[in-house]
C-alpha cells in the first residue's frame, strides 16, 4: 500500500486525516481500485461525449481542489463551460471529500439551484 500524501505537512488537520482514514476503510474494494487504474481512460472516455447544453447542471467543487491542482480554477470554468449555458458552480470549503462531511452546504446549494431552474 502507497503511503497517504494526507498529513499535516501537506496541509491536513488531524480531523481531515482520521475522517479520510474511516471513510476509506468502508469504501476501498476492487471496484475502486480498477476504477482508479482506468482513471485516465474514463476521463478521455467521458470528455468526448457531447453533453447536453439544456440539461441544469450544478457542479460543486472542493476548495481543496483549487488549492491543490495547478490551474484548478482554469480547469473548473473550463469544464463548467463545456456544460453549457444551464450549469454553474459552486464552491464548497473542504476536501475532496466534502460530501461526506458538509451535508448542509450541499443541500442549500442544491435548494437554491433548483428554485433558480424551477
Amino acid at each position: 500500500m502507497l503511503p497517504s500524501d494526507q498529513t499535516v505537512e501537506n496541509g491536513y488537520t488531524e480531523k481531515e486525516i482520521s475522517d479520510n482514514k474511516l471513510f476509506s476503510y468502508h469504501i476501498v474494494n476492487d471496484t475502486i481500485i480498477n476504477q482508479a487504474l482506468s482513471l485516465n481512460d474514463n476521463v478521455n472516455e467521458v470528455n468526448s461525449i457531447v453533453f447536453p447544453s439544456e440539461v441544469p447542471v450544478l457542479k460543486l467543487i472542493s476548495s481543496d481542489f483549487q488549492k491543490r491542482v495547478k490551474d484548478g480554477d482554469e480547469i473548473q470554468k473550463s469544464h463548467v463551460k463545456r456544460l453549457g449555458a444551464n450549469a454553474e458552480s459552486q464552491m464548497i470549503d473542504g476536501s475532496h471529500g466534502f460530501f461526506q462531511t458538509h451535508v448542509t452546504e450541499i443541500h442549500d446549494a442544491t435548494s437554491t439551484f433548483l428554485k433558480k431552474i424551477d
